[in-house]
């Protein structure tokens, strides 16, 4: 386990033992400014199951529903938006 991923297990054990939620969106490659200086080859194939990198309204449509009450019974989640990197 990677030393990042354990300190957000922590941190998501520790905020449920005080009664908050923390949940962790794990992106994959998006369509960012950021993304402009990718080769047009980056841009066009990824290496996921979708073989295509995401959309910036993918991400906050995942943290929109963390952050709605539709995840009141959800806790210490990692989700995965990466397209079916991982």
């Amino acid at each position: 386990m990677t030393p990042n991923r354990l300190s957000a297990e922590r941190l998501r054990a520790a905020s449920a033992a005080k009664g908050a939620s923390r949940h962790d969106p794990a992106p994959g490659p998006f369509l960012t400014d950021i993304a402009e200086a990718w080769a047009p080859s980056q841009r066009e194939a990824q290496p996921n199951a979708l073989g295509r990198a995401g959309q910036p309204d993918e991400i906050i449509t995942a943290a929109l529903m963390l952050a709605s009450p539709a995840s009141t019974f959800t806790t210490g989640a990692l989700v995965r938006v990466d397209g079916g990197l991982h």
